[in-house]
């Protein structure tokens, strides 16, 4: 009787293995995530993609599934992002709920996209088109969404590395070095560098296309720039009288106050207008003339007057010098300078480089 005593706690033995074993290696599993968390910090920089890549891998599929049920919109951004970088240009939130909902295989569509190979100068146009990112601001909220937000933050900071899409950082020159005998006539490809220089000598340039402006600015629209258009102001107030001066003064505020909070450099793009912009357009609270001018411009007392409480929310406003104003035209260097003095602000303290129209073969 003490041998048949013995059997049946072997069997339950036995048959209790498998669920321990089990369990232990769900909690092991648990355990490894948790660790991978640990290492992988964020302190609010941009990670190196591998290590975005690694903190996403920590995100279960069910994780996922439960993000498709948020109603916060800075939780929903980040995947509505994703469908971008995945090559579903269908950004709503509706669409990114039903990807969600399938997370293991939107998380074999991450993988596939290979970090940022696939990412574009359109895809970081559009990744700017759908907002801001604020990881920091979700570390309280869905982790899933953190994690979103944190990998797509590394994968827009690099491919804008690999891209070349960083406005050129202003540094101050050396001492003994001579700014350039502007005004001065340089080819297209020049244009980077002549641009460099100006800004390093905290003067805005005034870039004279010689008729090849709409070259000269859709180059320009690939670095990622805030916009301002005369000729759209033209169009808006004048002929479709769509918004009167005082609603397109707003306008112009909003843009330059985009400008400061994305770090983007500020073209205005006067084509082959005349638009009195100081005398009509310019205000001190909303577009003043000190943007013509950098060493007013990067003055506190100058640009905070643009912004809004509402601009300040979720992102710490500090122009850092990147924020400069520059300026095309389509005129030659004879017509820009019978026309422009008189509606640009601080026209002859720019610096003027003329483009050399037969280097342009468009």
């Amino acid at each position: 009787m003490a041998g048949d005593a013995v059997m049946p706690k072997a069997n339950v033995a036995s048959k209790a293995a498998p669920a321990i074993q089990a369990s232990c290696t769900e909690e092991r599993r648990e355990e490894q995530a948790s660790e991978e968390k640990s290492i992988i910090s964020y302190t609010g920089s941009a990670l190196e993609v591998p290590a975005g890549e690694a903190l996403l891998a920590t995100v279960s599929p069910e994780q996922l599934a439960g993000l498709a049920s948020s109603t916060d919109p800075e939780e929903q951004l980040p995947a509505r992002m994703l469908m971008e970088f995945v090559g579903d240009k269908d950004h709503s939130w509706e669409n990114a709920q039903a990807s969600l909902r399938n997370g293991a295989t939107l998380k074999r569509e991450i993988a596939e996209m290979e970090g940022v190979t696939y990412v574009t100068k359109k895809s970081i146009e559009r990744y700017d088109q759908l907002g801001v990112l604020a990881p920091q601001a979700l570390e309280s909220k869905h982790p899933a969404a953190f994690a979103l937000a944190i990998f797509m933050e590394a994968v827009i900071e690099a491919a804008k590395d690999k891209l070349d899409l960083r406005p050129p950082k202003l540094e101050k020159p050396p001492k003994l070095e001579k700014p350039p005998a502007w005004p001065l006539k340089i080819p297209v490809g020049d244009i980077p560098d002549a641009l460099e220089d100006a800004v390093n000598w905290a003067r805005t340039p005034l870039f004279v296309c010689n008729g090849k402006a709409q070259v000269v600015d859709t180059f320009f629209s690939y670095r990622v720039c805030s916009l301002i258009d005369a000729k759209w102001i033209l169009h808006t107030v004048e002929i479709k009288k769509e918004q009167d001066v005082t609603e397109m003064r707003e306008s112009l505020r909003k843009r330059l106050a985009a400008g400061l909070k994305f770090q983007q450099p500020i073209h205005i793009a006067m084509g082959n207008t005349a638009v009195m912009l100081r005398s009509k357009y310019c205000h001190d609270d909303f577009f003043p003339e000190g943007l013509f001018k950098q060493d007013q411009w990067f003055d506190k007392s100058v640009y905070s007057r643009v912004l809004r409480d509402s601009d300040l929310q979720d992102w710490p406003v500090c122009p850092g010098k990147r924020s400069y104003a520059f300026v095309t035209t389509d005129f030659d260097l004879e017509g820009a300078r019978e026309f422009l003095p008189s509606v640009l602000p601080h026209f002859e303290d720019m610096a003027i480089i003329e483009i050399d129209p037969d280097t342009i073969n468009a």
